[in-house]
């Protein structure tokens, strides 16, 4: 099978996405954010822990996020009541 190579410069990309119809560039933005989600995520982390005066055990995390949500349940059955 023969391969066939094309170079595109990002402004041509851009410039066709713009050309979509808007429903198409919708569905090809959520497509790309899917894609992209893990990298972003990584970044985020990264920065996070750049930030961080020391780094943060599993546990602690773990107890922070039990602690939230107790807080949350609480405040939804109060509102219930």
């Amino acid at each position: 099978m023969n391969k066939i190579t094309v170079e595109i410069n990002p402004q041509e990309v851009k410039r066709a996405i713009f050309k979509l119809p808007p429903k198409e560039r919708v569905k090809f933005l959520k497509e790309l954010e899917e894609k992209l989600f893990p990298y972003r995520f990584r970044q985020i982390i990264s920065i996070l822990r750049s930030k961080a005066k020391k780094p943060v055990s599993l546990k602690r995390v773990t107890q922070i996020c039990k602690k939230v949500r107790k807080k949350l349940y609480e405040e939804e059955t109060k509102g219930s009541n």
